[in-house]
C-alpha cells in the first residue's frame, strides 16, 4: 500500500488475484501533485462530514452554521476545503512505530468549511499479517461541533484498469436504507429494502443491479445509497463482502459504525486520466464507506453526530482482502 499526506490519501493497494498476480485495486492519479485536484476524492479521507449536509447549512443549539455550497445547494463531503484537499502530519518516527502501521494526524481551525470549533484528528493505517488494511480514526474539538469521517477509495478488484465494475458480486449485510429525495438528501424515513433492486442481503451482480429501473437508482445514476447495518455484538461487525468472479479477489469490509455508503462512481467524468494514463469513466470503481447517517444534523430521528468538548470520537474501519476459488 502506498499513501501520500495530502488528503492521506491511499493511491495504490496490490493484492493477487486466486492465481498470485498482483493488480493494484484502487482507483487513483498519476502523480501526488495530481490530487491537489482530486474531484472524484480517490483514497482520500473524508472530513468534517461525509456525505451531504441539506442547503450546506445546520443548527447546534440556537446557532446556525452555514457552510460552503459545493453540490448545490448542499454541502458534501466537508466541503470544497475538506479534509480530502488538506495536507496531514504524519505524526510518528518510523523508529518509534512498527513498519506496518501509520499514523495522520490534522488540526481543522475553528470556522473551516463553516464548522464550529478547533478539531483535532488522526488516522492511522495499518497492514495486518492476515493481508488486512485496519483504519482508525479519532478526534477531540474545543467546542461543541458536528464529526463524521470515512474513507474513500474507490475499489476495482480485477485491476483499476479493468473498466466497468459490472463483474464484481456484492453482498450488504443491512435489511433497511435511507431512501433519497430530491438533491440526494434523505428523506428522514428508514424504509426495508424488500422488493427493491438495492437489496443486497445474498450476492448480486451489479451490473444487473445497474441496469434495475427504480427512482432511488436514477437520483444517484446508479448506486450511491446509504444502508443501515443489522449491526451485532461485535466490536467490530461484517457490513459488506466484494467478490470479482475473473480474478478470484474478495474484499470484506468490517466496522464500528451504524451504515455503509455504497456508491458506484456514478459521477466519475469519462476519460478522466488515472494512474498510468489509464482513463476512468462512470462506474469504474465501488466505494464502500463506513459512516453515519448523511444529513444527520438536519435530521431528528437519525443518531446524532454531535461532538463535545472533553469527548473523544474514535471509529474503526477494516478492510479484509483475500482470493476465493
Amino acid at each position: 500500500m502506498e499513501v501520500i499526506n495530502l488528503g492521506a490519501a491511499i493511491v495504490s493497494l496490490n493484492m493477487p488475484d486466486r492465481w498470485g498476480d498482483f493488480q493494484d485495486v484502487v482507483l487513483g492519479l498519476e502523480s501526488p501533485v495530481a490530487y491537489l485536484n482530486n474531484p472524484n476524492y480517490f483514497g482520500a479521507v473524508i472530513g468534517r462530514v461525509a456525505n451531504r449536509i441539506s442547503q450546506a447549512q445546520f443548527k447546534l443549539g440556537a446557532t446556525a452554521y452555514p457552510l460552503v455550497v459545493n453540490a448545490a445547494p448542499n454541502h458534501l463531503h466537508g466541503g470544497p476545503g475538506g479534509f480530502h484537499q488538506r495536507c496531514w502530519s504524519v505524526c510518528q518516527e518510523s523508529w518509534q512505530s512498527p513498519p506496518n502501521r501509520l499514523q495522520f494526524g490534522y488540526i481543522s481551525e475553528d470556522g473551516e468549511e463553516g464548522y464550529p470549533g478547533k478539531l483535532k484528528v488522526g488516522v492511522s493505517y495499518e497492514l495486518t499479517d492476515d493481508n488486512a488494511v485496519l483504519i482508525d480514526y479519532c478526534a477531540v474539538s474545543d467546542q461543541p461541533t458536528v464529526v463524521n469521517l470515512t474513507q474513500h477509495s474507490c475499489f476495482n478488484l480485477s485491476g483499476h484498469a479493468g473498466g466497468e465494475i459490472d463483474n464484481h458480486f456484492l453482498k450488504v449485510h443491512a435489511d433497511q436504507y435511507l431512501p433519497l429525495a430530491e438533491n440526494q438528501i434523505p428523506s428522514g424515513a428508514i424504509d426495508s429494502l424488500d422488493s427493491t433492486p438495492m437489496d443486497f442481503r445474498d450476492y448480486r451482480r451489479l451490473g444487473n443491479i445497474l441496469l434495475a429501473e427504480h427512482r432511488q437508482l436514477e437520483l444517484g445514476l446508479g448506486l450511491d445509497q446509504y444502508y443501515v447495518l443489522a449491526g451485532g455484538e461485535e466490536d467490530l461487525n461484517l457490513a459488506a463482502e466484494l467478490r470479482e468472479e475473473t480474478s478470484g479477489r474478495s474484499l470484506a469490509v468490517y466496522t464500528d459504525q451504524p451504515g455503509l455508503q455504497v456508491y458506484t462512481g456514478n459521477h466519475i467524468a469519462p476519460g478522466t486520466r488515472g494512474k498510468s494514463n489509464v482513463k476512468y469513466g462512470p462506474r469504474h470503481g465501488i466505494c464502500l464507506e463506513t459512516q453515519h447517517y448523511p444529513d444527520a444534523p438536519n435530521q431528528p430521528n437519525f443518531p446524532s453526530i454531535m461532538l463535545l468538548p472533553g469527548q473523544r470520537y474514535q471509529s474503526r474501519t477494516k478492510f479484509q482482502f483475500g482470493t476465493f476459488d
